[in-house]
C-alpha cells in the first residue's frame, strides 16, 4: 500500500520522526525505513512516498523515498543592512 505525506519532523540524533499522512494521521519513521545512499535523513516539510506497515504499536512507514525536497514559504528573506539603518534614523529623527 503506497501512501503519500509530508515530514512532519524527523531527529537525527535520535534516528526517527513522523510522516503526516493525507488523512492527517501521524506514521512513525524510523531512519533504516528511508531509501537512500549514505547518512539516511529527512527534513521537515519534505515529501514523501511510503508503505505502511502496523505493527503492535501502530502503523509505521517502510521503503520511505523522498519525493520532492520541502516546500519553501515563498517570501524571500534579505538581511539587515545599510537601507534599514537609514530608515531606523530617520524614524527616531537622527541627522
Amino acid at each position: 500500500m503506497s501512501e503519500t505525506g509530508r515530514v512532519k519532523w524527523f531527529s537525527d540524533r535520535k534516528g526517527y520522526g513522523f510522516i503526516e499522512r493525507s488523512n492527517g494521521e501521524d506514521v512513525f519513521i524510523h531512519f533504516s525505513a528511508i531509501q537512500a545512499d549514505g547518512f539516511r535523513s529527512l527534513t521537515e516539510g519534505d515529501l514523501v512516498s511510503f508503505d505502511l506497515v502496523e505493527t503492535p504499536k501502530g502503523w509505521q512507514a517502510s521503503n520511505v523515498v523522498k519525493t520532492r525536497e520541502r516546500r519553501h514559504s515563498g517570501q524571500l528573506s534579505r538581511p539587515a543592512g545599510i537601507c534599514d539603518a537609514i530608515r531606523l534614523t530617520a524614524e527616531i529623527g537622527v541627522e
